[in-house]
Formats: structure tokens, C-alpha cells, sequence
């Protein structure tokens, strides 16, 4: 396959006129002499590839660093987020619409009337990740993300082979790439009143708990505007690459397939391109429930009793002075909520209460924005090895090539749109999981006299206590499960693929990166442990 580029080819590159004509590079492809030669090639573009490509260069700022995305670029700023528009600051249910053009689903079932485009023929519908998509554009799923980057709680973490006092190191430091706050929306009067809010149902429903879950503010990789703190500037993919899109070393390639990874024993000496004018596919365990809430008036009506009212009050009557015919208390440029109550193990679930763009984010005509949050409570699930994702290759050896002789080379049985090879999910709840999930709808029990709750039932009865504090239910959307790949120790090659440095089993220079490589089954948003496993590479001596 041809892995040199033409001018035409060029032009969705940045830094179009560096590193091709750079001195002593290994070798970009061996088998044409007149290939484009990196020391680096990075197969995505989201912020696990942008962390990677920024410490390569800052390590080693002549390193040349090649990025290829099989998708395009969609906004200036290379993987920006797309939400930094004021104009779906101003109105989350527009940007809803943006989400769901993004997100491609990865295994579709055929439909019973016949073969579509695009279509996965091995997939069985009930075993399906029915909701798993993926975001093929520069910046990936960073385009568009929750921005929530919790730290997971010590159960989230078992199997992970990195240590754990050198884990919360990377975490930290992963937060500093990410830009991660939990103050950019203190004191702002939605956040400040539903948090309160939610701390009052804690306390009456789980006070009693050796481990009481609290209210708490999301970490975000958010920063509010010094020019303009009405708006937020969200991380993406850019926030993470930071200066390293500037170097004359670094590269990127739009809408171009990494075809194949070219190996000689247990090196990749380089690989195969396709420039198309695709995929990461990163698989994660998780249920996710959400619920939304149209906020009681209650809540607004009881503004003035809150302890932050002397703070608020110049604002709502300089609101009310404006617009004296709206009758709440909450002026339109105040943000949305931003309240997560962490996981722990009389708790064990993630939930976050804010607003947020997905196919149930969207509230339309039927309330108030200012009176509208998510619910959505992420459990854990049990390890089952049996629940799997497969990429079946095509039955060799087959008449029409007898002249390949054996070892046959893989080739992939089913392709998706973009000609790569398709994700065939084979899930099934665990014993265990489908047990818990028959006592959900069992209601919270306070034994007074052992002074603890009995904590056999749920996600969903969780859910079903704490909503009735902040309104009334709008219909919300079914639980999202998803897969995951993982790293592991040596020796783990069986049950893993890669080592604890991300680095692909049998091989001297493979990594892999993204939100599948974490062990664990967990409850919290997976993007910042993802970043901070893959930074523990960088402990080796790379330059």
C-alpha cells in the first residue's frame, strides 16, 4: 500500500511543511523507499494519543511525531471542544443534536428485511452493546465529553497493575494535562442549590452509613473565562496536546486509515496507510441508568433561605429588574448545576446531577432549561471473561487463493463503513449482575437497631429516592453498558494486552492507550484514570 502523500493529501495536515525532509528518522514504512519516515506513529487522535504526542516532544523535541485520525477535522482549533460555542453554552439542546451526529455506533445488527450498509451480520441482538458508539473525527469522544474526571475509588482500581501510591502520582498529573477543576462553579446558584439539595436527601436516606455518600462538585476539565465568566472554556483533545501542535516535529493526518501494522518478529518496523478524502474502537464496563428531572419549585422558592442568598440577592433583583414578568429566581446566565455524589461501598455507584447533551439531554419545549437536570448513576458490573468483543477473520484457506499457501494471512470476515475490521460484541450479564438487578426495586430499609441500612437493593431504588427531592421525573433514556480491553501484569498475556506500561505483550515498540485499557470494572467517568495509566509509560527513557 502506497504510505507516501501528494500535495492534495497534504492539506488537512498541520505543520504541512515540517519533518519530511528531517535527517536520521526510522524508518516510516520498509517496504517503500520513498515513504514518509517517523520515529512515532499515533493510530488516533483523541486525548490519550494527544498525551502521548505531548510528552514524546517534550521529552524529546526532534523527535518526529506522526498522528494520523481516520476522521476529519472539524473545527479550527484541532480537537477542540465542540461545546466551547457560545452557542451551545447558551443552549445545551442544540448541542444534543451535535452529539448525536457524532457518535457512530459499533456493531449493528441486520434487520430482519435484509442487508444494509453498514451492517453487522454476525451480531446477535441480545448480545449486543446496542448503545456503544464511537466519535471518528480529530479529538474523538474529546470533542463532545462530559468533561467529568473523577478519581476512582480504591475498588475501582483492584486489578490494575499500577501501584497505588504511583497511580494517584499520574492521576495528579493527568489532571494538570486534562486543565481539571472542582471550583469553577462554586457559589453560582443552581450548583450551590441543587448540591444542597441532594446533601439533604443523603442525609436523610443514608446518614446511617459507615461510608454516607456526600454531595460534592464534579472535577472538571473546565476553566471559566477571565474575559467573560458567563462562558467556560471545556478541555479537549487540544487542551491535553498543548504546545506540541506548534512543533515543527508533529504532524497530523486527517481522514487516513491505519491499514496495517507491518511486523517483523517482535518489532513493528512500520505501517500501512489508506488516505480515504479507520478505528480506535476503546470498549468500557459500565451500566449507566439516567434519569431526568424537572426541578420542583420548591427548590427556587427556597432560594432565600439559603445561606449563600446575601451573595445572590444583588444578582436575582438586578434579573428581576430586567425581566420583571419571569417568576424565577435564577437569572438566565447562571450555569447549570454541576453536583456528583462519588462512589463508595455502602454507596456503590457514581452519580452526577447536571445537564448534559446526549439523546435524553435534550428538554425541549416541555419545561424551563433553568428547572431541568440528569440523574445519571453509573454502577459496576462483575468481571465475566465470557462477555467479549470478537474480530472474525475471513475462513482461509479458500479456493480462489491457493496460492497463498499457508500461514494465511488474517483477513477480516465483515468490514465496517470505513473498511476496517468489524466489532462483534458477545455480552451477557453475570449471575451476579442479573441477581442485583432482580433487587433494585427493593426500597432502602433503615435497621435502627444495627444502626445501617440494608444495602441489598440498588441502583434504581437510589435513583427513585433522591429524585423526588429535586422535581419530577421527563422521561429518560436506558441503561448504556460497554466492553473493555485491558493491561496487566507480565505474564498476563492470557487475561491482558498489554503490560502496566501500555505496552503490547511480545512486542518492543506497540503500545496501546485509551479508556479499554483499564482493568477494573468501575463506576466513575474513565477518561482521566485512561490518561494516567498511559503516562506511566514515560518512566522508561524514551529519547
Amino acid at each position: 500500500m502506497d504510505t507516501s502523500f501528494s500535495d492534495e493529501h497534504a492539506r488537512n495536515a498541520i505543520n504541512r511543511d515540517s519533518a519530511t525532509n528531517l535527517d536520521d528518522p526510522c524508518s516510516f514504512s520498509k517496504k517503500d523507499d520513498k515513504s514518509i519516515k517517523w520515529d512515532v506513529i499515533i493510530a488516533g487522535s483523541g486525548p490519550i494519543a494527544c498525551a502521548y504526542a505531548r510528552t514524546i516532544l517534550e521529552r524529546n523535541a526532534t523527535a518526529k511525531v506522526l498522528m494520523v485520525e481516520i476522521g476529519s477535522q472539524d473545527s479550527p482549533v484541532i480537537g477542540e471542544h465542540l461545546k466551547n460555542s457560545v452557542k451551545y453554552q447558551k443552549d445545551l439542546d442544540a448541542f444534543v443534536n451535535v452529539v448525536a451526529g457524532a457518535l457512530q455506533r459499533v456493531s449493528v445488527p441486520v434487520a430482519a428485511s435484509g442487508v444494509i450498509r453498514g451492517t453487522n451480520p454476525k451480531q446477535m441482538e441480545e448480545l449486543n452493546l446496542g448503545a456503544s458508539a464511537v466519535t471518528r473525527m480529530v479529538g474523538g469522544m474529546a470533542t463532545h465529553w462530559t468533561c467529568a474526571c473523577p478519581t476512582p475509588h480504591p475498588d475501582e482500581t483492584v486489578k490494575n497493575p499500577i501501584g497505588d501510591e504511583e497511580l494517584y502520582k499520574l492521576l495528579d498529573r493527568a489532571r494538570k494535562f486534562l486543565n481539571v477543576n472542582s471550583d469553577q462553579y462554586d457559589e453560582k446558584i443552581p450548583h450551590e442549590l441543587v448540591k444542597s439539595t441532594v446533601t439533604t436527601a443523603l442525609k436523610e436516606h443514608y446518614g446511617l452509613l459507615k461510608e454516607p455518600p456526600t454531595a460534592v462538585a464534579i472535577p472538571l476539565a473546565v476553566q471559566r473565562r477571565d474575559d467573560n465568566p458567563s462562558w467556560v472554556t471545556w478541555s479537549g483533545a487540544n487542551t491535553v496536546l498543548g504546545a506540541a501542535v506548534n512543533s515543527d516535529y508533529f504532524r497530523l493526518r486527517t481522514e487516513t486509515r491505519v491499514t496495517n501494522v507491518e511486523i517483523n518478529g517482535d518489532e513493528v518496523t512500520g505501517v500501512s496507510l489508506n488516505y480515504l478524502n479507520g478505528p480506535d474502537c476503546e470498549v468500557s464496563v459500565k451500566a449507566r441508568h439516567p434519569i431526568k428531572i424537572s426541578l420542583s419549585p420548591d427548590i427556587t422558592n427556597g432560594i432565600q433561605s439559603h445561606p449563600l442568598w446575601p451573595q445572590w440577592k444583588p444578582r436575582v433583583d438586578a434579573h428581576h429588574e430586567r425581566y420583571p414578568d419571569d417568576k424565577l429566581d435564577i437569572p438566565f446566565d447562571e450555569p447549570d448545576p454541576q453536583v456528583m455524589i462519588p462512589y463508595t461501598r455502602d454507596f456503590p455507584f457514581h452519580c452526577q446531577v447536571h445537564r448534559d447533551a446526549f439523546a435524553y439531554g435534550g428538554v425541549g419545549q416541555r419545561t424551563d432549561p433553568r428547572l431541568a437536570v440528569d440523574l445519571r448513576f453509573f454502577s459496576r458490573q462483575e468481571l465475566n471473561k465470557e462477555s467479549r468483543v470478537e474480530f472474525s477473520p475471513l475462513p482461509l484457506p479458500v479456493e480462489s487463493t491457493p496460492q497463498l499457501g499457508p500461514p494465511y494471512p488474517w483477513v477480516p470476515g465483515v468490514t465496517d463503513v470505513y473498511g476496517m475490521p468489524q466489532a462483534t460484541f458477545y455480552v451477557k450479564p453475570s449471575k451476579k449482575d442479573v441477581e442485583e438487578a432482580q433487587r433494585r426495586a427493593i426500597s432502602f430499609t433503615i435497621h435502627k437497631s444495627l444502626n445501617l441500612y440494608d444495602i441489598s437493593n440498588r441502583m434504581l431504588a437510589a435513583m427513585t429516592l433522591i429524585a423526588p427531592y429535586l422535581g419530577k421525573y421527563i422521561l429518560g433514556s436506558t441503561p448504556m453498558i460497554m466492553g473493555t480491553t485491558r493491561i496487566g501484569h507480565v505474564g498476563e498475556e492470557e487475561t491482558s494486552v498489554a503490560d502496566p506500561n501500555s505496552k503490547v505483550h511480545h512486542f518492543k515498540n506497540l503500545w496501546v492507550g485509551g479508556t479499554g485499557c483499564i482493568p477494573d470494572s468501575t463506576a466513575c467517568n474513565p477518561t482521566l484514570t485512561a490518561v494516567s495509566a498511559f503516562l506511566l509509560l514515560f518512566r522508561l527513557n524514551l529519547e
